[in-house]
């Protein structure tokens, strides 16, 4: 079984103008991943998603310099503040990380 979960998307401790994913503890999947995006989607004022939309100022297309960058790449913004996340796709069956 197919499930999808969001990751957050943050600059690397390194520095390097890198970044890396965390898997968000949510404990939530979804089999869906239509419905991951709708639900990333409440509560912020904006989602763009890297290498589909237009970049507004402030954004830049991190994905090149992502450790496990997953397949879509997200920007968000909500306090007029722009962050990074993804969604990575994990076979429930035996947790490997399809992404990676």
């Amino acid at each position: 079984m197919k499930a999808y979960h969001e990751v957050t998307i943050r600059p690397c401790h390194s520095g390097f103008g890198e970044y890396e994913t965390n898997l968000c503890d949510t404990g939530e999947c979804w089999g869906d991943e239509m419905d991951l995006v709708s639900s990333m989607r409440d509560g912020v004022d904006d989602l763009i998603e890297l290498g589909e939309d237009d970049l507004p100022d402030g954004v830049e297309d991190i994905r090149p310099v992502t450790h496990h960058c997953p397949s879509r790449v997200f920007a968000s913004r909500g306090g007029g503040m722009w962050f990074y996340c993804g969604i990575v796709q994990l076979d429930m069956d035996d947790g490997e990380d399809q992404d990676n």
